[in-house]
């Protein structure tokens, strides 16, 4: 079972060009600079209580996050039929790997995730990107995958590679089993020193060729300032880890959450909209978006109180990481742009007579 889009209505209009903006030229913005606020709180904090206070918060708005996915592929049942065994066994399977592998060695499974979860984060970004490519016309792939994966195994190896890097971990609030997790970026360090001077040398070169392929678009006409603005943004967040490196942990942590819930709030009125199930109707009707993340707040509250009331931190340990997992791994596939009705609702190349219909859903239809 696929989904289709509708055919567009008929109309003697000329086709309308997408705006190079996601959201607007006043938002986007802010969606590029997410990490900002993070990373200057934790730099003006003068004690370790305040910088926990951040910590705290950041990972607050992260947990909060990742089950939107969920709402949104089990509230809508034309996005469920896409993949229908897979979102059905995912849960079971994942849930069972959480508790074999909390069994085995907590510890284990807090590296993989940790790890899982810093590439699923530069891959959101990675998709941010594409949609501003796209958008100006930049059809086929443009090195940005292999450029901003570059970018964050820099910034790893350097941070194993540092000596000071032990310290810094114990002055976080991360529990214990994170800190180990974290701490294992200490036992690397003999091997991370003489592969810093190497993954520097491949970032820069890759950056080059990149700013090249860029300054053909802008004789093309492909070019696209929004996209240099968030590409800008994500280099500048991982040249800060340089300088604070607590500080861009953090604000890399806390800054993927809020991106992706203004993406999320920004794309549902035409990616969610007119389908089968209780989030279509949520957002169908008047206030959609408010409905939605009110009833989103509402489940996600009774939850997590019931865990913490009824439960001595295991089960909420593997509700979290079966969640995390869950985030990550549909996350790849429900946004995905290679798909038509993804692609012609986040990012519509120049010329897409759908987009004449801006603001309006396009639905789709099992068949």
């Amino acid at each position: 079972m696929t989904l289709i889009a509708d055919p567009p209505s008929r109309s003697s209009a000329p086709a309308v060009n997408p705006p190079r903006w996601f959201l607007g030229r006043g938002l986007d913005p802010l969606v590029a600079g997410a990490w900002i606020p993070f990373a200057l709180a934790v730099h003006v904090a003068r004690d370790r209580g305040s910088i926990d206070t951040v910590l705290g918060f950041a990972f607050l708005v992260s947990l909060v996050h990742q089950p939107v996915t969920l709402a949104l592929v089990y509230g809508d049942e034309s996005t469920r039929a896409t993949r229908h065994r897979l979102f059905m066994w995912s849960p079971l399977v994942l849930g069972a790997a959480v508790v074999i592998g909390m069994q085995v060695s907590l510890v284990g499974v807090a590296v993989v995730a940790g790890l899982w979860n810093a590439v699923h984060t530069m891959l959101q970004r990675y998709g941010i990107v594409r949609i501003y490519g796209r958008r100006a016309g930049q059809a086929g792939a443009t090195g940005e995958r292999t450029l901003l994966l570059s970018w964050l195994a820099l910034a790893l190896v350097a941070a194993a590679a540092d000596p000071a890097t032990p310290a810094r971990v114990e002055s976080l609030d991360l529990g214990a089993r994170n800190a180990a997790a974290l701490g294992i970026l200490t036992d690397l360090r003999p091997f991370a020193r003489p592969l810093l001077l190497l993954g520097l040398l491949v970032t820069v070169l890759l950056t080059a060729g990149w700013i090249r392929g860029e300054r053909r678009r802008v004789v093309d006409g492909e070019a696209n300032p929004a996209k240099w603005l968030y590409v800008g943004s994500t280099a500048a967040l991982l040249a800060w880890s340089a300088i604070d490196p607590i500080g861009a942990f953090i604000a890399y942590i806390g800054s993927h959450a809020v991106e992706y819930l203004l993406v999320v709030n920004g794309a549902l009125p035409r990616r969610w909209a007119g389908g089968i199930g209780l989030v279509p109707r949520l957002v169908d009707a008047r206030g959609g978006r408010v409905r939605f993340f009110a009833a989103y707040a509402a489940v996600l509250a009774v939850l997590s109180t019931a865990l913490r009331a009824f439960d001595d931190g295991s089960t909420y340990r593997m509700a979290i990481l079966t969640l995390g997992g869950l985030h990550n791994l549909y996350d790849g596939f429900i946004w995905k742009l290679r798909e038509p009705t993804v692609a012609r609702v986040l990012a519509p190349a120049p010329g897409d007579r759908a987009w004449r219909e801006r603001g309006q859903p396009v639905s789709a239809k099992p068949s």
